[in-house]
């Protein structure tokens, strides 16, 4: 008896998620399973965005074994739980390393941080806030960073997912003006998705001078810059 029910509940286990569809890999993590596949001796790894040495392992930063070694030794710390914004400390720290000490925004009280799981957790948080506020618009890079990240979170939170343009292929440069021209024509309240630097895929960044001319656009359009500040 017990054998049958078992036999039945896995039954309406399966039938509950026969119909879902599997994904495709993400890009990047599918080039490096073929890259570790190749038997080229002479191959280079240019796909996922990690720091390597010669020999094409990721290696810790000194400082960063010291500050381990030192956290595994101090019997004061604990694995308790931190509340929903995460450590107080860890934030102003990475408030003050992007807008700076003397950053009127933070002693004005204009500036807040909070802790995410990692870059595409800060995405979809920022991208959540801004929908649930009436944001319905959102704008990436032609190209930007694969379908699996930028464009995905826009569509999953409910974005409509517009385009700018970004890189002359013919060129081989940044499409300036046509940069602007699409952020001159947004809706009014997008959100613009801007890489902060080392612009994914192309690594090419905006002059400060063409910088300029980008926040001029947003502020006459009233868009929302969201930067996406991956190294």
């Amino acid at each position: 008896n017990n054998l049958l029910q078992s036999r039945k509940l896995q039954a309406i286990i399966m039938s509950l998620f026969s119909n879902i569809s599997i994904d495709p890999p993400i890009e990047v993590f599918h080039l490096t399973e073929l890259f570790n596949q190749d038997t080229d001796p002479s191959k280079v790894n240019l796909g996922v965005g990690v720091y390597q040495d010669e020999n094409g392992k990721t290696s810790t930063l000194p400082i960063i074994r010291s500050v381990e070694q030192q956290m595994a030794n101090d019997l004061t710390l604990t694995k308790n739980y931190l509340k929903a914004t995460g450590l107080d400390i860890f934030c102003t720290a990475g408030l003050k390393l992007l807008l700076g000490d003397q950053s009127s925004a933070i002693e004005e009280k204009r500036a807040c941080s909070i802790q995410s799981l990692s870059g595409t957790g800060a995405l979809r948080i920022g991208l959540d806030f801004l929908y649930r506020n009436g944001y319905r618009i959102g704008y990436v890079s032609e190209p930007t960073w694969g379908k699996s990240n930028h464009q995905s979170i826009l569509q999953t939170v409910g974005f409509e997912v517009r385009k700018y343009k970004y890189w002359n292929q013919e060129k081989l440069i940044l499409d300036i003006d046509g940069l602007i021209n699409d952020l001159e024509s947004a809706p009014e309240k997008s959100i613009i998705i801007l890489h902060a630097c080392s612009h994914n895929p192309t690594g090419c960044d905006p002059t400060h001078e063409q910088w300029m001319r980008i926040s001029d656009a947003c502020k006459s359009r009233h868009l929302i810059p969201f930067f996406d500040i991956a190294y």
